[in-house]
C-alpha cells in the first residue's frame, strides 16, 4: 500500500523488528560504517523502495510501469537505474526486498548486467533485506505457506548470488503477529523488521515505550522456543524519509552553491535546511538508546529516478558532516544491528504479546481485513493445503520430464501472501489478476497430481518402476473444482447415464485419518459405496440442499462452471485413508432393494427435537428457538454445554454518522459500525428448517433468510459439530453496508479471556477490553467496544472455564471476538458501501462477475465456508483440537476417474484385482500425534523435508514435550545419499545460523504473559530437555550425513520441542 506520506493524514509508524544474526552468507567483509570517534550522533542512512506486489495496479502493471493513470510506478525502472546509480558511486548503498519482483528482472538481464549486480552484492552495496517473494501480511496468512513464500525468495538468492538475507523487512503490514517473531529467529535472516504501525493521534502503545525508553527491545515470539527472540525498535516516522527531504516526492532538492538566491543549505528557517535535518535526528535519539539511529531514505515505489535520489543524497550527507553536529553515511539495516550489538553491556526491554489490532485513529481499528475477501481467503488456504498435498505425490514419484509440476502453484500461492493480497485489501480488479493466476497454478498441478496418482494406480507390489498394470481403459482422473456445491463433472456425467466411478481420496497427513467424504452424483438411482478390499461400506445419499441448487444457478448464470457438472445430491461416507496415502473407493448404481436407511431423509421441522442421530463420541441436541438458533447442547466423552448458534451483522459505517464512529467509514481495512448487533432472520419469525436423517450423517439446514443459511452435521464416529455456512448476496436496499458474523452462545464461564491462534500455530490469550483496561503491554484506552476487540483467527479460537474448553475452528483466515463471557463471534463476510480512505479507493463491494457497482446476474459474492465446534474437558482440550485444526487445514485431496476393469476381467469390484486399490507412501509408519510433515518437496537435486512439533509449552501435560521421530521410517521410499540440517527457509545450514547469530541480552519484561502455560521468558520446562536418543550426527554443529550406503533407523531420530520446526535437505541418490 501507499506509503504515509503519500496519503494525507496517515502519518504512521514503523515496527524496526531486528533478527539477531551476524552478516556473511556470501558477501565480502569490508569496513560498513565510518563511525566518528567523537561522541556525537551516527545517522544510518537506508535508502529502499517498498514495491507492492499488487495493490491498486496488478503485479505485472506494477512491474512495466503500465496503467499510470492509478498510480505512477514501475518497478524495472527502479531496479535499472538503482544498479546504474549504485555502479557510479561504490560509497552508495541501497537494500530490496520483494523478490517476486526482483527474479523476474533479473531473468531479464544479459550477462554484463548478471556481473555487474553480482559484483554490486558482493561488494555491500545491494542488500537483500527479508530476501522473501513477498512482504507477506501476518495477521491472515498460514504458517505454512509464510514458510514457503519466504523459501522461495530464499532460494532464489543462494542459487544466484551465494547470499543470505541478513534482513527481516516488514515494513507495510498492518499489525505484526508473534508468529513473524519466533520464524525469524530460525530462518537465518539477521539484522531487520520494519513491522508495527501505531499513529500519532493514537501513541498508546508506543507512548508507554517512550515514557519507558523501550523503543527498541527484545521482542520474544514464542514460549515456548527458548531461541526465538529478535532484536525490536520503533521508528517515530513512517518508513518514508524526514519532513522536507523526500526528494522524489518533489520536496526542494539540496541546492548547495552558496551564490544562488534560493541557497538551503544553512538557511535555519527553512523546513528543508540542514538544521532541521538534524532537529530531526536528534528526535529520534531522543528516544532510542545510544548514539545509533537509522533513517529511511524510501517509500512506495521510489528510486525510478534513482540519480536524482541519490545526487541530492550525496550532498546531504557531506553538508551535515560539513556542519559537524551528526556524522551521517550510507548503510543498511544490517549495519545499524551490528552497531547497536556493540553496545556493551546493554539490557534491551522484553516483550512478548503482538501487535494487534491496529489502529491509525482512536475510531479507525484494522480489522476489518481479518475477513474482507473471505472468498479469496477460503480459495488461498485450500489452494495451500493443496500445493503441499501435490509436492508429496511429486516427491514420491519424481519430477516429470516436461510435464506440468507444482512450480506455478507455489509461485501463485507464494504472492497471494502479499499483504495486500490475501489481506483483501487490493482493488477488484487486481483480485481477478491474483485468482487467475491461482487458477492457472491449480490447473497445471491438478494435471501433475493426477498422473501422479495414476501411475501409483497402476503398479502391481514388486511390479518394476515403469511397468504399467495392464487394464482395458485408462485411468483419466480428476480433481474437481465445484465439490462445496455439489458440482464434479466426472462423478455427475457417470452418475447420470447409471454407470459407476472410482473416488480416490489422498490423505497428506502423516497420521491415518477417518474422513467424512461428500461425493456428487446424479441421477434418480440409489448408490453403493465399497472400500479398496470391496467390503461394503456404510454411506447415505443426502439431497442437495435449497441453498446449494441456487449457488449453482448463479454460477452458471455467470458462467463459471457448466450445468452438466451439477449434482442433485451427495453421497456421503466415512473414510478410513492411511498416512501419506490413499485408498480407492468404488461407487455402483444399485437395485431399489437397497436398504432404506441408507437415503436420507429430507423432513421440514420447526419448533422440535432432533430424532437419533449418527453413533459418535459427540451428541448434539437441535432445538430451534425463536431468535433462529438451532443447537441447544452438546456434548462430548462426558463434557457438556449449552450452545446455541444465530447469524447476525453490524451496519457499516458510511462514515456521516459523526457522533458515532467519528466520521470513519467501514471498507477494505477497517471495521467500522453503526448501532447494535442485528439478527439475521430479518424477514422472518422463526427461521426455516429441514432436517435430514441417516445414519452416516445427521443434517439440520436453516435459512435465516434468503441470503443466510446454515447447515449443522453430526458425522458418524467424528467428535466435531460442522457448521457449514452460507452468506449472499448480502442486501444493501436499505443503503447501508453490512458485517455479517456468526455467533455461539454457551453457558461457559469464561470472563473477559479467550484465546486466538497466531498464524496456525501457538494460541495466544486475549483480554476483552470494553473501556479503560491493560493489554499485556500498556493501559489502553478502547475507543471501539466491537472493533477493537477483533482479532485475527487464522485457525481457531477458544474460550473456557474451570473445566471446559469449547473451540471454533476455520477454514480460512476470519475476523473473531469475544464480546461476552461464554461467546465467541466470528465474522464470516463483509460488504461495504463506501471506501475508508486508506488508499484503496473503492468500497467492499464484490460480485460473481469480478466487479464492483456493474450489472452482475449473479449480485453480490456468495460465499459459503465451513466451521468444527469442538468440545472437551479442560485437561484434554488440546489433544483433540490440535487433530483436528490439521485435518480441517490439510482435507483429503480427492480424484474422480470411470471404475477400469482388468482385461478380461467382470466388471464386479472384486475384478478390480489388477489396482493398487491403497497405498501409504510412508509404508503404513504413523507419525506421532504431536508431529506433522510440514514439507515434502522434490528441489530437483534434492528432497526438502521439514518436521514440525504442534503443541506449545504448557498446553498438553503429556504431548507437549520433546518427542522423538524417525525420519528415515517415514522417507523409506525415497533414495537418497546424504542429510543436510538447515535453517528454517533451507538457505544455509543450522549450525551455521546458530553460530553466527547475533544475540542481545534481555532485560526487565514489558508484557504480562499471554501463553498457554507461560513460565519464564525463554525458557524451557525443566523437562524439555533433549531427548538421549536425539542422533548424534544432526545434533549441533553437524554438517552432513552419510547415507550413502543406507541410514538406519537409528541414525535417523529427530528430536522436536513444543512448537520447534526442523528443515532437512535430502541429497539424491542415483538410481
Amino acid at each position: 500500500m501507499p506509503s504515509p506520506g503519500s496519503v494525507p493524514g496517515r502519518a504512521l509508524l514503523s515496527l524496526l523488528l531486528l533478527a539477531a544474526v551476524t552478516a556473511g552468507g556470501g558477501t565480502r567483509d569490508r569496513p560498513t560504517t565510518q563511525h566518528d570517534p567523537a561522541p556525537k550522533l551516527n545517522v544510518h542512512i537506508v535508502c529502499h523502495s517498498h514495491d507492492d506486489a499488487g495493490w491498486l495496479k496488478t503485479v505485472d502493471q506494477y512491474y512495466y510501469g503500465a496503467n499510470n493513470t492509478i498510480q505512477v510506478a514501475g518497478v524495472q525502472y527502479i531496479l535499472d537505474t538503482v544498479v546504474q546509480a549504485l555502479a557510479a558511486n561504490p560509497a552508495r548503498k541501497f537494500v530490496y526486498g520483494e523478490m517476486s519482483f526482483f527474479m523476474r528482472w533479473w531473468a531479464q538481464q544479459d550477462e554484463d548486467m548478471h556481473a555487474l549486480v553480482t559484483q554490486l552484492v558482493q561488494d555491500g552495496q545491494l542488500e537483500f533485506v527479508n530476501g522473501g517473494y513477498v512482504q507477506q501480511d501476518e495477521a491472515t496468512a498460514h504458517y505454512v505457506a509464510m514458510i514457503d513464500q519466504t523459501t522461495l525468495g530464499h532460494t532464489f538468492l543462494r542459487k544466484t548470488f551465494g547470499t543470505i538475507p541478513r534482513v527481516g523487512w516488514q515494513i507495510d503490514p498492518f499489525g505484526h503477529s508473534a508468529t513473524q517473531a519466533s520464524p525469524t529467529a530460525c530462518l537465518g535472516v539477521a539484522p531487520a523488521h520494519l513491522l508495527e504501525r501505531v499513529s500519532p493521534p493514537a501513541p498508546q502503545d508506543m507512548a508507554h515505550r517512550k515514557n519507558l525508553t523501550a523503543m527498541e527491545m527484545v521482542w520474544q515470539g514464542s514460549n515456548s522456543l527458548e531461541d526465538a527472540t529478535v532484536f525490536t525498535g520503533n521508528f517515530i516516522s513512517n518508513y518514508g524519509p524526514p519532513e522536507g527531504f523526500g526528494f522524489e516526492w518533489g520536496c526542494p532538492p539540496i541546492m548547495d552553491d552558496s551564490r544562488l538566491d534560493e541557497y538551503n543549505v544553512q538557511d535555519r528557517h527553512a523546513w528543508d535546511s540542514i538544521d532541521a535535518f538534524v532537529e530531526q535526528c536528534r528526535a529520534v535519539a531522543g528516544v532510542t538508546r545510544g548514539p545509533d539511529i537509522m533513517l529511511q531514505l524510501g517509500s512506495d515505489f521510489q528510486y525510478a529516478n534513482a540519480h536524482l535520489q541519490y545526487k541530492n543524497l550525496d550532498k546531504l550527507i557531506r553538508a551535515v558532516n560539513a556542519d559537524g553536529r551528526l556524522n551521517a553515511f550510507y548503510s543498511t539495516p544490517a549495519e545499524y544491528v551490528r552497531a547497536k550489538h556493540a553496545y556493551s553491556g546493554e539490557r534491551w526491554p522484553l516483550k512478548s504479546d503482538d501487535f494487534y489490532p491496529y489502529a491509525d485513529f482512536p475510531h479507525a481499528y484494522w480489522t476489518g481485513y481479518f475477513t474482507s475477501r473471505p472468498a479469496s481467503k477460503g480459495y488461498i488456504r485450500a489452494a495451500t493445503s493443496f500445493l503441499q498435498a501435490a509436492r508429496q505425490l511429486e516427491a514420491f514419484m519424481g519430477l516429470p520430464e516436461g510435464g506440468p509440476t507444482t512450480h506455478a502453484l507455489e509461485e501463485a500461492v507464494s504472492l497471494l501472501q502479499h499483504h495486500d493480497a490475501i489481506t483483501g485489501t487490493e482493488k477488484q480488479h487486481v483480485a481477478c489478476d491474483y485468482h487467475r493466476r491461482l487458477h492457472r497454478g491449480e490447473s497445471r498441478t491438478r494435471i501433475g497430481t493426477a498422473a501422479s496418482l495414476h501411475r501409483r494406480l497402476q503398479k502391481e507390489e514388486g511390479q518394476a518402476r515403469a511397468q504399467p498394470n495392464p487394464v482395458d481403459t485408462p485411468i483419466e482422473l480428476e480433481v474437481c473444482d465445484w465439490l462445496n456445491i455439489t458440482a464434479c463433472n466426472t462423478t455427475v456425467r457417470l452418475s447420470a447415464t447409471g454407470k459407476g466411478f472410482m473416488v480416490v481420496a489422498y490423505n497428506p497427513l502423516g497420521w491415518s485419518r477417518e474422513a467424512p467424504l461428500r461425493v456428487p452424483p446424479c441421477g434418480q438411482s440409489l448408490f453403493l459405496g465399497a472400500g479398496p478390499e470391496g467390503d461394503e461400506m456404510a454411506s447415505q445419499l443426502v439431497p442437495a440442499s435449497h441453498s446449494t441448487n441456487s449457488l449453482q444457478q448463479l454460477l452458471a448464470g455467470v458462467n463459471a462452471t457448466s450445468p452438466t457438472t451439477f449434482g442433485n445430491a451427495e453421497l456421503v461416507f466415512v473414510a478410513r485413508l492411511p498416512p501419506l496415502g490413499y485408498s480407492t473407493f468404488f461407487v455402483q448404481p444399485c437395485a431399489h432393494s437397497m436398504h432404506d436407511s441408507s437415503i436420507g431423509k429430507l423432513e421440514e421441522a420447526a419448533h422440535r427435537d432432533s430424532a437419533p442421530k449418527p453413533a459418535g463420541p459427540t451428541d448434539a441436541k437441535l432445538l430451534q428457538a425463536s431468535n433462529g438458533s438451532l443447537l441447544r447442547s452438546m456434548s462430548s466423552q462426558g463434557t457438556s454445554v449449552q450452545l446455541s448458534t444465530f447469524f447476525g451483522w453490524y451496519n457499516s459505517s458510511d462514515g456521516l454518522e459523526v457522533q458515532e464512529n467519528r466520521g470513519q467509514s467501514s471498507g477494505a481495512y477497517i471495521f467500522s459500525l453503526v448501532g447494535q448487533l442485528l439478527p439475521g432472520k430479518k424477514h422472518r419469525k422463526v427461521a426455516q428448517l429441514e432436517l435430514v436423517r441417516g445414519g452416516t450423517v445427521l443434517e439440520a439446514r436453516q435459512v435465516f433468510s434468503n441470503w443466510a443459511t446454515l447447515v449443522t452435521r453430526l458425522y458418524r464416529g467424528q467428535p466435531q459439530v460442522e457448521v457449514e455456512w452460507t452468506v449472499g448476496p448480502i442486501p444493501i436496499e436499505d443503503g447501508l453496508g453490512k458485517e455479517v458474523v456468526l455467533v455461539y452462545t454457551s453457558d461457559i464461564d469464561s470472563g473477559d479471556g479467550f484465546w486466538t491462534d497466531a498464524n496456525g500455530r501457538e494460541m495466544v490469550k486475549r483480554t476483552r477490553q470494553m473501556h479503560m483496561n491493560c493489554r499485556p503491554s500498556w493501559e489502553l484506552n478502547v475507543t471501539e467496544p466491537v472493533a477493537g476487540n477483533y482479532y485475527p483467527l487464522t485457525a481457531a479460537m477458544y474460550i473456557q472455564d474451570a473445566d471446559r474448553q469449547l473451540a471454533v475452528l476455520t477454514d480460512r483466515a476470519q475476523g473473531g471476538a469475544s464480546l461476552r463471557s461464554g461467546q465467541m463471534e466470528v465474522m464470516v463476510h463483509r460488504r461495504t458501501l463506501t471506501d475508508d480512505a486508506r488508499g484503496v479507493g473503492e468500497p467492499l463491494n464484490e460480485t460473481a462477475c469480478g466487479c464492483s457497482f456493474c450489472n452482475c446476474p449473479g449480485k453480490c459474492l456468495v460465499v459459503r465456508g465451513k466451521h468444527w465446534l469442538l468440545l472437551a474437558s479442560l485437561e484434554e482440550a488440546a489433544r483433540p483440537r490440535r487433530t483436528l485444526q490439521q485435518q480441517l487445514n490439510d482435507p483429503p485431496l480427492l480424484a474422480f476417474s470411470a471404475i477400469p476393469h482388468e482385461i478380461g476381467s467382470s466388471s464386479a469390484i472384486d475384478g478390480r484385482v489388477g489396482l493398487r486399490r491403497t497405498f501409504s507412501l510412508s509404508e503404513g509408519h504413523i507419525l506421532h500425534s504431536n508431529v506433522h510433515l510440514l514439507t515434502l518437496k522434490d528441489t530437483g537435486d534434492s528432497y526438502l523435508v521439514r518436521l514440525a512439533h504442534l503443541y506449545q509449552e504448557g498446553e498438553d501435560p503429556g504431548l507437549s514435550r520433546p518427542i522423538t521421530e524417525n525420519l528415515n521410517a517415514v522417507l523409506q521410499l525415497l533414495q537418497y545419499r546424504e542429510i543436510h540440517e538447515l535453517s528454517l527457509s533451507g538457505n544455509q545450514l543450522r549450525s551455521d545460523m546458530l553460530r553466527e547469530r547475533l544475540r542481545f541480552e534481555a532485560g526487565d519484561s514489558l508484557t504480562n504473559d499471554s501463553w498457554p502455560g507461560a513460565g519464564p521468558a525463554g525458557g524451557l520446562h525443566p523437562a524439555q530437555e533433549l531427548d538421549t536418543g536425539e542422533m548424534a550426527r544432526l545434533q549441533e554443529g553437524a554438517q552432513v550425513i552419510d547415507c550413502s550406503s543406507g541410514c538406519s533407523n537409528g541414525e535417523l531420530l529427530v528430536t522436536l520441542k513444543p512448537m520447534e520446526v526442523r528443515t532437512f535437505q535430502l541429497i539424491y541418490r542415483p538410481y
